[in-house]
């Protein structure tokens, strides 16, 4: 384990931080760090849990940290993370927690996000997404909570929103385009 959480730290990340191979969990959040994240990061094939929100964090997030197939928790809130939601955060199956609100991210929410089987909270919220949601999402059966707030989303919600979701305590999709109908749940 790694943590510095809530230091004062500035600076980049190091690309080094790839040397600690063995690295399970990361935590470099509430501090001042910026830049872009290290590609090395995705060397760090052991880690289950990475959170790095809110710092200064700029750039694209990058693909290589969608090749840790063990990670189950990834929060990189509360930066200014630019750029696509790539695809290949479908390839992360242990997922539990994906938390990436309050970014730039924009583009359409890759309908790869419905591969997280595992997923029990996703926030996409205040960022610049557009497009519709992805019906799958809501047939993610583990999910507790999802958050897709103040983005550019459009588009209907889906009928079925509430039948593929038993374990839902949270749908929060304020300050969108949606339109049409409320669904029966």
């Amino acid at each position: 384990m790694f943590s510095v959480e809530n230091n004062s730290f500035g600076g980049f990340i190091p690309a080094s931080i790839s040397n600690m191979t063995n690295l399970e969990f990361l935590t470099l959040s509430f501090n001042n760090l910026e830049g872009a994240i290290p590609d090395e990061i995705g060397h760090l094939y052991n880690l289950e849990y990475l959170r790095m929100e809110r710092n200064k964090l700029t750039g694209s997030i990058p693909l290589s940290i969608f090749n840790i197939s063990s990670l189950q928790t990834l929060y990189m809130s509360n930066n200014m993370l630019e750029g696509p939601l790539p695809r290949e955060v479908g390839k992360l199956a242990m997922l539990d927690l994906l938390y990436l609100g309050y970014n730039n991210l924009k583009g359409v929410i890759p309908y790869e996000v419905s591969n997280l089987s595992e997923l029990e909270g996703l926030s996409l919220s205040h960022n610049d997404f557009n497009g519709s949601i992805p019906v799958s999402i809501f047939n993610i059966s583990t999910l507790v909570y999802i958050s897709l707030t103040e983005n550019h989303i459009s588009g209907n919600i889906p009928s079925t929103i509430g039948h593929g979701l038993p374990n839902v305590q949270g749908i929060f999709l304020d300050e969108n385009n949606i339109t049409g109908v409320l669904p029966s749940f």
